[in-house]
């Protein structure tokens, strides 16, 4: 018996590996079991070796028994696995829309690259980026590896874009101010609408019309699109508009005659101000009252013509408001000389634009008009500085001529002439052919300003020279005496028998010891001109013309009259506006 279980126990240990270092490759040694085991699917053991090994992530292997890692097989591009021991193909997973893998045995799904922002895919395992779509113009995506279309966002109202694949929220591009758009996902900046006219826009990316800002009253924009409030311009002086969003001047009201207004962007038409005694607004649309002119007054506001004063009487100074003011003048008919000075005052007169001969034309054509109103030959009409049919013009557009060898009428006939509708609205006809670009209404307000006469004996201007080591140039144009030498200016009657007929002092001889601004000077552009061809005619050779040692002679003289001339002047000027402010205590325009 005991034999007998010696035996059997022999037998059992002859049936078993004696260790697990007996495994062939391929196998391993488990040690619950102890006993060599065929590896399985997924895994492998090398020779030597007694475990089965898995095959690492990004692989798999479908062969039991395995005795190498060649038999772990990698992941196919556009997959990945981060399964140890994968039993198969199955294991590896695809890559997600919106990413792509172009390399073998991926171990996870972030290792599958994604689309840029800006860009989707919707296609799974893809295996290269020529599979991420650009979002399309008008949206824009921000997200990595976006994997629909749904992920591009529309461009907000009042915005566009036209470039596909924009990858931020300011990628899509603001309507600029003054326009606006209430599309989404707009692609052109066509569908910025621009702001009517009359109204103007302060933002860009404005996403509705209510972004659009009326033009506020007394201002109006011609133009759509505008972008700043400055592009609504403000009427101009002379008007008003009440009118909110105006989108044309057509809207700024004029003020009546008999008003002025002198400010732009006026709102209300309370703003037009009624001219005061004295003062006169003939037209509508005026910036400023005319002052009544000499030998006229106005007692009343919101006048629009100044009473003439009866014949034989004349007052002494402008904006005169009595007619007490109107008192016994010199002379027949109040001209005691038959000749009168004749002022025009313009507004705008863009004369700059006249060629030279345009000019000369313009002037002929105005002392025309004189000559034909005061009913006088044309050649008697001149300008300050003798030459006959012609006028001279200031810089600041003022008119000045002498109309000589009156005859018929009195001053105050030539003041109700010359102040008449019908003298401006001749001027105006006089003009048309020769300011081109100025329509008839647009005339009517150059020839707006005052018009004056008075009775004033015709002196010609001489330009004063300076001369130095080299040159001999004309500097100025003063009023003085044209001397007692041969080719005297024109205009000086040779009957006159004043005690300063060879005088060259400054003066000219008025019947109310008067003195206009507007003679002052002769300069402005006609002025000049008429300067430049003196000088060329006055001489030749090479030194100085004959006439400047015969003027040289006087200058000395001269200088000191002018100075005592402007000082009576300026004496005179503040007794009469004394007087003036003392008849009323309204003021003047």
């Amino acid at each position: 018996m005991r034999v007998f279980v010696a035996v059997a126990i022999l037998a059992l240990f002859a049936a078993s590996p004696a260790n697990a270092a007996s495994c062939p490759a391929g196998e391993g040694y488990p040690e619950k079991l102890k006993q060599c085991v065929l590896c399985g699917l997924g895994t492998y053991s090398p020779e030597g070796s007694i475990n089965c090994t898995r095959c690492p992530a990004g692989t798999w292997s479908s062969v039991q028994g395995a005795v190498d890692v060649s038999t772990c097989l990698k992941c196919r591009q556009g997959t990945w696995s981060s399964q140890e021991g994968a039993p198969g193909e199955s294991a590896c997973i695809s890559c997600p829309a919106g990413r792509w893998g172009s390399m073998l045995g991926l171990t996870n799904s972030a290792a599958c690259t994604a689309c840029l922002p800006g860009k989707y895919s919707v296609t799974v395992e893809a295996v290269s980026a020529t599979i991420c779509l650009s979002c399309p113009a008008g949206t824009w995506s921000g997200s990595r590896g976006a994997g629909s279309m749904d992920s591009c966002n529309a461009c907000p109202k009042g915005t566009w874009s036209s470039a596909p694949g924009a990858s931020r929220a300011s990628d899509c591009i603001k309507c600029t101010a003054g326009t606006w758009s209430d599309q989404m996902s707009a692609v052109d900046p066509s569908t910025c609408t621009a702001c009517a006219a009359g109204k103007w826009g302060n933002s860009a990316g404005a996403a509705s019309e209510e972004n659009c800002i009326d033009c506020s009253p007394g201002t109006w924009n011609d133009q759509a699109g505008a972008g700043a409030q400055s592009r609504c311009k403000p009427c101009p002086v002379g008007t008003w508009s009440s009118e909110s969003g105006a989108g044309s001047e057509s809207t700024c009201n004029a003020c009546g005659a008999g008003k002025y207004q002198p400010a732009v962007g006026q709102a209300n038409q309370t703003n037009c101000l009624p001219c005061a005694p004295g003062n006169y607004s003939l037209v509508q649309g005026a910036a400023v009252c005319s002052f009544c002119p000499k030998g006229t007054w106005s007692a009343d506001f919101d006048s629009t013509a100044c009473n003439i004063c009866p014949q034989g009487k004349w007052t002494h100074s402008a904006a005169s408001r009595r007619a007490t003011q109107c008192t016994p003048c010199v002379g027949t008919g109040c001209l005691r000389y038959g000749s009168a000075r004749v002022t025009i005052e313009t507004v705008n007169l863009k004369f700059a634009r006249l060629s030279a001969e345009g000019l000369r034309h313009f002037a002929s054509a105005i002392a025309k008009a004189i000559a034909t109103t005061c009913k006088v030959n044309e050649s008697s009409v001149v300008d300050l500085l003798g030459n006959e049919e012609t006028v001279s013009i200031a810089d600041d557009g003022t008119i000045t001529a002498f109309a000589r060898d009156i005859s018929g009428p009195t001053l105050n006939d030539l003041a109700a002439e010359l102040y008449s509708p019908t003298f401006r609205s001749l001027l105006v006809n006089s003009s048309v052919p020769y300011l081109s670009g100025e329509t008839y209404d647009s005339l009517g307000l150059v020839f707006s300003g005052a018009v004056n006469v008075q009775s004033e004996k015709f002196v010609a201007m001489l330009p004063t020279t300076t001369m130095t080591q080299t040159t001999t140039t004309l500097t100025t144009v003063t009023r003085s005496r044209v001397p007692d030498i041969p080719s005297a200016s024109p205009g000086v009657s040779d009957d006159e028998d004043d005690d300063d007929s060879t005088s060259p002092s400054p003066t000219v001889v008025d019947d109310n010891d008067e003195k206009d601004d507007d003679g002052d000077s002769a300069k402005g552009i006609f002025g000049q001109e008429q300067q430049k061809q003196q000088q060329q005619q006055s001489g030749s050779g090479g030194g100085p013309s004959w006439w400047m040692f015969v003027l040289g002679a006087a200058v000395a003289g001269g200088a000191v009259a002018a100075t005592i001339s402007a000082m009576r002047k300026r004496k005179s000027r503040t007794e009469e506006y004394d007087s003036a402010q003392s008849d009323s205590d309204s003021g003047t325009a």
